[in-house]
Parts: C-alpha cells; sequence; structure tokens
C-alpha cells in the first residue's frame, strides 16, 4: 500500500517548504534553465534564462497547495532566450532547494510558467517578462 497523507500533513510539509524559501533576508527565487538538469542541488552549468522573484512571504499555503506569488511591482525579465526544460527553487541568499519540471499553465510541469497566451510553447525571449503559474510538490 502506498502512504497517502492528510491535507494537514501536506499543509505542514508545504509550510516547512515555505520557511525555507523565506528562510534569507531576501526573497526567494525561481531560476528557468534550458539545459539539462544536473544532480538536486550541484551546479546548474549555466546562467539562468531568467529569475522570477517572489514575494516574502513567498504565497500561500492551503488544500495541500503552494501558491507562489510574484510582486505586484517585480522587474524580472528574460536574460537569454531558450526553450526552457527546468527550474530551480532558491532562498534569497542563492541556496539551491529544490528543483523540478517546467511546463506552460495546462502541462503536467512540477513548476507552471505563462501568461495565459494559450500557447504549449516554453521558449522564453530576451526582454520578455516571466511569469509564475503555480507550483506543485508531490
Amino acid at each position: 500500500m502506498t502512504w497517502r497523507i492528510t491535507t494537514v500533513l501536506a499543509n505542514a510539509r508545504l509550510l516547512a517548504v515555505r520557511a525555507a524559501i523565506d528562510s534569507a533576508e531576501t526573497a526567494g527565487k525561481i531560476l528557468l534553465y534550458d539545459n539539462t538538469p544536473p544532480v538536486a542541488g550541484d551546479p546548474a552549468g549555466v546562467t539562468p534564462n531568467a529569475s522570477i522573484s517572489l514575494t516574502k512571504p513567498c504565497g500561500e499555503v492551503a488544500d495541500g497547495k503552494l501558491t507562489l506569488t510574484q510582486p505586484a511591482n517585480h522587474s524580472d525579465l528574460v536574460k537569454r532566450t531558450g526553450d526552457i526544460k527546468w527550474a530551480r527553487i532558491v532562498n534569497g541568499d542563492g541556496v539551491a532547494l529544490a528543483d523540478g519540471t517546467v511546463s506552460d499553465l495546462n502541462g503536467n510541469g512540477d513548476i507552471k510558467i505563462g501568461g495565459g497566451g494559450g500557447t504549449s510553447n516554453l521558449v522564453i525571449y530576451l526582454g520578455g517578462t516571466p511569469l509564475v503559474g503555480t507550483l506543485k510538490i508531490t
């Protein structure tokens, strides 16, 4: 039998994840990459294509989900054009906390990105604005 956890336990785990993201003096970030992902926590090997700033606290936990939020006045811009393959969540000191797959808002990625344009294309372009959709922890 596979363990099935309650929403109470799922929320407790997600509150710990949120605390880790918020553990530095400054807010955490989601970094987007177009290369092959390394072993979790190892150096990424390239500069991120984009960095998505998070609020502090980084989001809300409810019903077994952590919903991350960006500041309304963020100035995040894409630094390199690329076809995004994975993302890394870091705290405000840049400490790697989690790596995951990326999809558009309709996909099955651990992290979903997009602005609601209806495209499944994960190519981001220099100077564009990356937007966070949702974070799913399983």
